[in-house]
Formats: C-alpha cells, structure tokens, sequence
C-alpha cells in the first residue's frame, strides 16, 4: 500500500546516504496515516532506527528501535518477526554506546525467541557475534560472524552482509588476522558500492583502514581513511 511504499522509498534514502531526508519521509508518513497500527509503527520505528544507525548516532537509533518494538509488543502476538529485526537495531546501538550488559541481555531475550519461533541459525550467530565482538571476545565472535557473513552473501541481503563484514574485518584485526581483515573489508566495499548502498560505503572503507593500518600498510591506510570521510 502506499504507506509501506513511502516508508521504503525512506529505506532507500537512508540506504543511498540521505538519512536526513529519509526521516523528512518518515515524519510524513506518520503525519498523513495516523494512527498508525502497532505493525506499522514496528516497520515505520525500523525505518527511523535505521537512518540513526546509519549516521552511527547510536542513542536516538536504540531509542527509537526499542520505543517501535514496546508498540508492537503491546498490539498483541503474530509479530515476532519484526520484534526481532527491531531488536537487532536496539542491539547494535546499545553495544555501540557501550552498554554491552544491555545487550548482552537483550540478545539473549531474542535468542529464546528466535529458537522458539525456528528462525534461521545465521540470525542467532549474527546475534551472538555481534555482542562478542563489542564485548572484546574475539575468538568467540570469529566462527559466529563468519557464519552468518557467509550465509548473508550467498543469499544476497547486502544490508546485513555488510554490518556482519564490518564487525567480522574488526575481530580478524583483533585476533592479528590483518590480512584476512582487509579481504573482507574491501569485499564490504565492494559489495556496498556494487549494491548501491553509498550508505555502507564509508563504513567499509573506514574498516579498510583499521586492517590496513595494522598490517603495517600506513600509505595504503591513510588512503582509504581519507576515502571514508
């Protein structure tokens, strides 16, 4: 319908490096079809975390993800599966913001959800990875990330391929893997530009620069550092 169209076409502005007119959209959106249903708010609440974390202004993107997933909660059962997509948002950006306890629990809450409700391995990994990289456990992370990066690129999601890239390139610098760092950073760029998500591009490229860099390749990091700004 056109209120699900109007908030992805905010997606794709947020995905393309328009954040700030992706919640121009949003705020029309919610103006023109209030009230809107508690799966509305849910995708609409998405959409808005999305467009932080992008911007990587972690606070607004935990609020807003957990302030969407409360109204969906509240409008009763059958919508599991965007209480999980939301709560992936509300994860990074609680992790991001240094509350890895907040996380950490809140990962756990979705895991018993995302077991119960069968959703796929790679989601749970993804999840688990994620709170193990930012918690400093990298060799815990490593094969969870590795996972769920392999499967997201074979089956072509591009948005969640590259968070997952991003964070895996982060924990091979951490475990002395530089080499294996820059592959996958520089296959985050790849696919981030090849999919048109200019959004991602700098993110790529800024983990690009950590590996680089610990490698010992400081012309070749100052370059893509320079790049990613």
């Amino acid at each position: 319908d056109n209120l699900l169209a109007r908030i992805m076409l905010a997606d794709v502005a947020t995905l393309r490096g328009a954040s700030a007119q992706a919640r121009k959209i949003l705020s029309d959106v919610q103006a023109a079809h209030a009230p809107l249903s508690p799966r509305e708010q849910g995708r609409w609440g998405w959409s808005l975390a999305l467009s932080y974390m992008i911007e990587e202004d972690f606070a607004p993107a935990w609020d807003a993800a957990e302030k969407a997933a409360a109204a969906v909660r509240a409008g009763g059962t059958g919508n599991d599966d965007l209480i999980v997509l939301l709560a992936m948002l509300e994860l990074l950006g609680r992790a991001e913001s240094d509350d890895i306890d907040g996380a950490a629990q809140l990962g756990a809450r979705v895991l018993v959800q995302s077991v119960s409700e069968g959703l796929r391995e790679y989601v749970i990994s993804l999840y688990r990875g994620v709170v193990a990289a930012l918690a400093g456990d990298a060799r815990a992370a490593e094969p969870l990330l590795a996972e769920a990066f392999a499967y997201l690129q074979e089956h072509a999601d591009h948005v969640m391929a590259c968070i997952a890239g991003r964070y895996l390139s982060m924990v091979h610098v951490a475990l002395g893997q530089p080499v294996r760092a820059i592959e996958i950073a520089s296959h985050v760029v790849q696919v981030a530009s090849g999919a048109e998500l200019a959004s991602f591009v700098p993110h790529g490229r800024a983990a690009l620069a950590e590996a680089l860099w610990a490698a010992g390749r400081v012309d070749d990091a100052r370059v893509a550092a320079e790049l990613a700004l």
